[in-house]
């Protein structure tokens, strides 16, 4: 098995994971990556409904052996996160898990 193959299972097992944590915060929500990548926004990784303050929290999900999130990739993510707050009228945040 290649170490690129390797890390991309290592990562997509931490997804997992931390899908688990983040989804019990709040109401999951899917958006299609079909959607956003035809509107040139990033696909996310997760994301939840805060009932509480009424927001949306987009998750961005490292493994520690990625290499981190190029700034073309933050630019898409931005792009996703403004598109979902303009289109679903709420506030929509952000956050980094590494």
């Amino acid at each position: 098995m290649s170490g690129s193959l390797r890390k991309w299972e290592k990562g997509l097992e931490y997804e997992k994971q931390c899908s688990v944590t983040i989804h019990s915060l709040g109401i999951p929500v899917l958006i299609s990556p079909v959607v956003l990548r035809k509107r040139g926004a990033g696909q996310i990784d997760l994301a939840i409904y805060q009932s509480e303050n009424q927001k949306i929290i987009v998750y961005e999900v490292k493994h520690e052996d990625a290499w981190g999130l190029s700034r073309g990739q933050y630019k898409r993510l931005k792009k996703s996160v403004d598109w979902i707050a303009q289109i679903l009228q709420v506030q929509v945040g952000l956050r980094f898990r590494f």
